[in-house]
């Protein structure tokens, strides 16, 4: 087949497409960490197709994308590489549908501009790194709007059989394929609507039998293809996962109308990164988006270019509008990556009609003009979608959740003597792929049975020398909060930090402390610290502190204050240090009443390379707001010299 010019420069620009779009979803695809939602992939791939069927769908999800995990990981193994391959795959057959669509549409022209915007775009490149669902979705619904064009456009039986098939698998991958379905139906509905008023209006009055007439084939046609869906769909209505939907409620916190079209529209257009790496560029995706509106002078009287025009249109909004009618914010963006196929169309048909856009007067110069303002706002937009690649990568707040080094740090530092507490049930999944130490590993609360939680917290404190808890979604998982009390009340906090969104907290058991010894010491006007107990004032490098300080205020207290406590060695230089407000949070000032005793445990943790010698604890408070700002004592000093600690 020989090709034309033409033809041939757009496969070069197609091939590159492609080629840099693999580029860059296959770069660094295994240098993050799994993080819990893949954990529980991992978990469902590698059970049989029926067991992840029967798991899914309590967890209000469908089996397809499961399945096809395990058929996959049969073959390839179940490395992260391995694993994340399969959404690249997926996301790079977007690509490509993305091409298609807009050339079969609108041409070539459109269907290069769609394919570009898809490959560079960090939301899209982003779910094509991580082993969930969305790029098969996306795929799917790209796929599905290929053979409902083609339905729609000739009857054909066999285009409606497929269209149905991957309806099918399209709500067998994730139940929101149902917004993309609704505008499906929008779609069809508009079509007939207009070859009805067309033939309607064809003799040059109202002939209602001809109108139905012209109606009655697509209406019947596509009504079998959606009977054909729902009879293949059955099983799964039957097996009673739909039923479950409405069991997990939306747990998205809300956000300003603004905010989220602001977000939603950064998205589509640029990705995830949009904040880096949008820039000026803001104004060409709308420039796109109103020439894609628009429709050429000779084919203004033709049905079809109108619906060709508002079927990505229609896409976009169709989502949206169901996504902000069911208030998913900020939570839920994934569930709008198909959306995002469409997006890529609208601007590619904008790019289309810009660049064949005539001007008043051919045969000068300015004929180039339209071409010209077509090529700037593509290369400027991919231009910017590049810049968003180093952020994607590299900026932790586009970053998952580490479990891959916490799991390598609890090797090193844990012993069979140490425990391990996970607070989410999704987490064991994910950490166990990492983990091989000796420690034990514990899920708390394992039902919900607070009691039993307290009760096997308290004897894993009893048990255990120290513990460390990985806590997610703790207001989920635990919301009485029985597990941190217990280990506030019974053991003494080392230190808590986030690592993303895992709340990492360390914790020693208790030693026996010595009788607390009275100190009656005020700080600031209302806040006196009654009395101190410890472990022990003679330890070894690498020990651990434990001291429990009982505080007592004579009046109600609007700041939060945070208390330190600070080993200096004789020169007066912190060697160790732990600030933490009273009961490792628990007890924030505020809280406390006139009079009454509040028991604050801290623990620290003394440097392994601590030289032998004499060293001296301090203690003070200063205001969470302004670390500087340190509660006085009675003498004017900012922090008191509580005891001599021997390092041994």
């Amino acid at each position: 087949m020989n090709l034309t010019r033409r033809q041939n420069l757009a496969l070069f620009a197609l091939i590159v497409i492609f080629l840099v779009a693999f580029a860059v979803r296959i770069y660094a695809l295994d240098t993050q960490s799994m993080w819990i939602d893949e954990g529980v992939t991992h978990d469902l791939a590698m059970r049989t197709m029926d067991d992840s069927a029967r798991r899914v769908a309590s967890a209000v999800h469908v089996p397809l994308y499961f399945w096809t995990m395990h058929l996959w990981i049969g073959v390839a193994g179940d490395s992260v590489f391995t694993m994340r391959f399969i959404s690249v795959a997926f996301s790079l057959l977007t690509v490509a549908l993305a091409y298609a669509l807009g050339r079969k549409l609108f041409g070539i022209t459109a269907g290069l501009a769609a394919a570009a915007f898809i490959a560079l775009n960090t939301f899209s490149i982003y779910y094509a790194q991580e082993m969930r669902m969305y790029a098969m979705l996306s795929a799917v619904a790209g796929g599905a709007l290929w053979f409902y064009i083609r339905f729609i456009q000739h009857l054909r039986w066999r285009d409606g059989v497929i269209l149905a098939i991957l309806n099918t698998m399209g709500t067998l991958t994730h139940y929101t394929f149902a917004f993309f379905m609704a505008a499906q139906g929008v779609m069809a509905v508009l079509w007939m609507a207009l070859i009805g008023y067309r033939a309607l209006r064809a003799q040059g009055g109202l002939d209602i039998a001809a109108g139905w007439r012209a109606l009655w084939p697509t209406l019947w046609r596509y009504t079998a293809v959606n009977l054909l869906w729902l009879l293949l769909y059955t099983p799964w209505i039957l097996g009673g996962g739909p039923s479950r939907i409405g069991i997990h409620p939306n747990i998205s916190p809300a956000v300003p109308l603004e905010q989220l079209l602001r977000e939603i529209q950064g998205w589509l257009a640029f990705g995830r990164t949009y904040e880096q790496n949008m820039g000026g560029m803001g104004i060409a995706v709308y420039l796109l988006l109103i020439f894609g509106l628009l429709i050429p002078p000779k084919a203004r009287r033709g049905v079809w270019a109108w619906w060709k025009m508002l079927l990505p249109v229609a896409w976009v909004l169709v989502m949206l509008a169901v996504y902000l009618y069911l208030e998913l914010y900020l939570r839920y963006m994934r569930f709008l990556l198909p959306a995002q196929l469409a997006f890529a169309l609208w601007m590619g048909r904008g790019v289309w009609v810009l660049w064949h856009l005539q001007t008043r007067h051919q045969e000068r110069w300015t004929r180039y003009l339209p071409k010209a303002a077509a090529a700037m706002a593509v290369v400027g937009l991919l231009f910017n979608m590049s810049n968003g690649l180093y952020p994607l990568y590299n900026d932790p707040q586009h970053q998952r959740d580490n479990y891959k080094a916490l799991a390598e740090r609890l090797e090193q530092e844990t012993t069979a003597e140490d425990a391990i507490i996970l607070d989410a049930p999704n987490q064991s999944q994910v950490f166990l792929y990492y983990y091989d130490g000796e420690a034990p590993v514990f899920l708390l609360p394992a039902s919900g049975d607070y009691e039993q939680a307290r009760r096997e917290t308290e004897q894993i404190i009893e048990d255990y020398r120290r513990i460390y808890v990985l806590f997610y979604g703790q207001a989920e998982q635990d919301p009485l909060n029985v597990v941190e009390r217990a280990l506030i009340e019974g053991a003494y906090q080392v230190s808590d930090e986030w690592v993303g969104s895992v709340r990492f907290v360390r914790y020693s058991t208790p030693d026996a402390l010595n009788a607390p010894q009275p100190v009656n010491v005020r700080f600031g006007e209302h806040i006196t610290l009654e009395s101190v107990a410890y472990n022990s004032d003679a330890l070894r490098a690498g020990d651990v502190l434990q001291i429990q300080l009982n505080w007592q205020t004579d009046a109600v207290l609007e700041a939060r204050y945070k208390v330190f406590l600070h080993l200096v060695n004789s020169e007066g230089q912190l060697v160790a240090q732990r600030d933490s407000e009273p009961g490792g949070g628990s007890a924030i000032t505020p809280t406390w009443q006139p009079q009454q005793t509040i028991v604050d445990n801290h623990a620290l943790v003394l440097p392994v390379e601590l030289p032998a010698g004499e060293y001296t604890l301090l203690v003070g408070l200063y205001d969470l707001s302004n670390p500087t700002d340190r509660l006085p004592l009675e003498d004017g000093a900012d922090a008191l010299s509580l005891l001599t600690i021997r390092i041994q």
